[in-house]
């Protein structure tokens, strides 16, 4: 029989004739290795830095090397695509995106300058070996910017990212293929060349590890009445939902349904653009992110003498701790702060350590406490954010949102107030959830990871939050088993991890789950298998039944 590499190097031979076709996604690839516009190694040459696109890996160029395929193009699989290009040899490397600039998501895809990192930048280093690589970037790129205490604007920390790609790409050995595919996987089957990536539209490819390096999703709090199939008018599921935040007049009320760092964007847009008029915001706690300090101060309270939690088995016990830790620093004159700064490192320790039934406990009682002093506002953005409510233009509400109804062209808005218990009506001409990034991806309706969770591919965690992996993020079966050439990183491993949405936690999972891939491609070395795309009816039935809502 002949081998798959052989006959794909066959109808590679065939479509050489033709020098390129347009995509469905209405890109242009070529199938020539000889004059295509794939990335091989030292071949890179320059290109526009606004987008990354690239052409296939066709048969008989590179065809035969084990491929990883990386679902997703935002930080997480754009940073895990550095180290993998850092460090291969002998490897095709796809990312799978249909966004056209790879490393921003959600996060760096804002193009407002007013819209900080809520990190500081010697804190924020893409490459964990480096701390201070990105400040060195800025002293190239933004020298106003360039010291490790500022606060920068997330739309250059996405340019950092992108730069950080590129300089992989041109430095990375010729044995190793790139490109970024614009297109979505809905589907994965296994087959006997390995696993089959089922686009959107009837393509399939094929491919030896699949990474799912999907992100974050918004918005998660959005109540079930917001959401019906009628509708409301003038409510928006996310700020960031087209036309959420326009056609406003300069006094108009609004209405923010969350208080966390999502809703803090949300304010920021409209003063930007000249809004003037009211904004209520409404959470469960009615809690404002804490500011960070005007300058980084006293190093991180030490926490590594801390056995306590994992001892006792309670969120009571790390209360007590913690409480301890930030008498002991206030009496020394130290800020609370710094014991928050210094509980980050051992926070999944700590976490891993307690019972399921604590950590529901945790989610349900405190973390919004947790969240509004762990994640902190630049201090430039805390002084518009307190300016707002001195003026009056800003109120913060603790209850829960009841229900909307249509209000000629506004929106009524019940919520019931946590503290008195009575119920308020908020007349406002628009309303929007701001609630913040889902955790429950079960609850988003992703075709593929519907399917992944429907054919016992991967499972949730014990909390309902994020998917169940190893340590290096290979993704587990319901029965605990790994599922093999599946793998995962960033915000698809919060719930059995606490922390894994951060640029910290996610730069070193990007090294530990690139060395573990290269390490089973060198072990299996499966030269018959590779990736390859082609269209047609083959899985019509699969795209049919993963596609459709009611699947």
């Amino acid at each position: 029989m002949e081998s798959p590499s052989r006959a794909m190097g066959a109808m590679a031979g065939q479509l050489r004739a033709a020098a390129s076709c347009q995509g469905a996604d209405g890109w242009n690839f070529s199938l020539d290795s000889g004059g295509g516009t794939g990335f091989s190694g030292r071949g890179f040459k320059g290109m526009e830095k606004t987008t990354i696109s690239y052409g296939e890996i066709a048969a008989g160029d590179g065809a035969e090397n084990p491929t990883v395929a990386i679902i997703g193009g935002g930080l997480s699989g754009t940073l895990l695509a550095v180290q993998l290009l850092q460090r291969a040899r002998n490897l095709n490397i796809m990312v799978l995106e249909p966004r056209a600039e790879l490393g921003l998501g959600l996060a760096y895809s804002t193009n407002e300058s007013h819209h900080l990192l809520n990190v500081r930048a010697g804190a924020i280093s893409a490459l964990p070996d480096r701390p201070s690589h990105f400040v060195g970037w800025l002293a190239q790129h933004s020298p106003q910017l360039a010291t490790s205490d500022s606060f920068v604007p997330r739309r250059i920390y996405g340019k950092y990212v992108r730069d950080l790609l590129e300089a992989a790409m041109a430095q990375a050995h010729p044995s190793v293929r790139f490109e970024h595919r614009r297109v979505e996987a809905i589907a994965i089957e296994r087959g006997g060349r390995g696993i089959e990536l089922i686009l959107r539209g009837g393509g399939i490819i094929w491919t030896d590890y699949a990474v799912m390096a999907l992100g974050n999703s918004y918005s998660s709090g959005a109540p079930a009445a917001l959401c019906g199939p009628s509708g409301v008018a003038n409510y928006f599921s996310s700020p960031w939902e087209s036309g959420a935040l326009r056609n406003l007049r300069e006094d108009a009320s609004v209405l923010l349904i969350g208080c966390g760092l999502t809703a803090v964007d949300a304010i920021l847009s409209l003063q930007a653009q000249g809004h003037r008029g009211h904004i209520h915001a409404v959470s469960r706690h009615g809690l404002l992110p804490h500011v960070h300090a005007h300058s980084k101060g006293a190093p991180p309270v030490d926490f590594s003498d801390v056995r306590v939690p994992r001892a006792a088995g309670s969120i009571r016990a790390l209360l007590a701790v913690i409480r301890g830790k930030i008498a002991k620093a206030q009496a020394q004159g130290r800020d609370w702060r710094t014991v928050i700064d210094g509980l980050r490192p051992f926070t999944n320790e700590i976490w891993q350590g307690l019972p399921v039934a604590e950590q529901r406990r945790f989610l349900r009682h405190l973390s919004a406490i947790w969240d509004v002093h762990r994640h902190r506002m630049a201090p430039e953005i805390g002084e518009v954010i307190a300016t707002l409510q001195k003026q009056g233009r800003l109120s913060v509400h603790a209850g829960r949102v009841q229900s909307p109804a249509a209000d000629g062209e506004a929106v009524s808005v019940r919520v019931k107030l946590r503290h008195s218990g009575e119920e308020t009506k908020f007349r406002v001409e628009r309303a929007i959830n701001c609630a913040g990034f889902v955790c429950h991806y079960s609850k988003i309706g992703h075709p593929l990871l519907r399917n992944l969770l429907a054919s016992g591919e991967i499972a949730s965690g014990p909390l309902g939050i994020g998917f169940k992996a190893t340590s290096p993020g290979q993704l587990l079966r319901p029965d605990g088993e790994p599922s093999e050439g599946l793998f995962t990183l960033g915000p698809c491993r919060r719930g059995p991890l606490f922390e894994s949405v951060a640029v910290p936690e996610i730069r070193v999972q990007a090294v530990e789950l690139a060395q573990h891939v290269l390490a089973l491609a060198a072990k299996e070395a499966m030269p018959e298998r590779h990736a390859v795309e082609y269209s047609g009816g083959q899985r019509e039935e699969i795209i049919a039944s993963v596609a459709s809502p009611s699947a």
